[in-house]
């Protein structure tokens, strides 16, 4: 468990995979399927990615009639923000 709420965020934006599936939900809902492609790794990889990023309020889950779509609760990417430095020198970590 993370001690702060500004702990499980650098720990989210920490992996390059994340950041990248939030790169990618910049422009909108996808689905974890769509998130894959492009990706060489699983969609249970992706899947576990992706909750690490909605256990830290980063995305965000809709579902509706047995779809799943996954959206960003942030306008700003992860990998824009320069990594944590950019958010600690911000004042912004919590």
């Amino acid at each position: 468990m993370h001690s702060s709420a500004s702990d499980g965020v650098f720990h989210a934006i920490a992996d390059p995979n994340r950041r990248r599936l939030i790169d990618l939900l910049a422009d909108g809902e996808k689905s974890v399927q769509e998130l894959a492609q492009g990706f060489d790794i699983t969609v249970a990889a992706i899947s576990q990615h992706l909750a690490v990023l909605l256990d830290s309020h980063l995305v965000s889950r809709r579902a509706w009639a047995g779809n799943v779509c996954i959206g960003s609760m942030r306008r700003r990417s992860a990998s824009s923000m320069n990594g944590p430095r950019s958010i600690a020198a911000s004042g912004r970590a919590g």
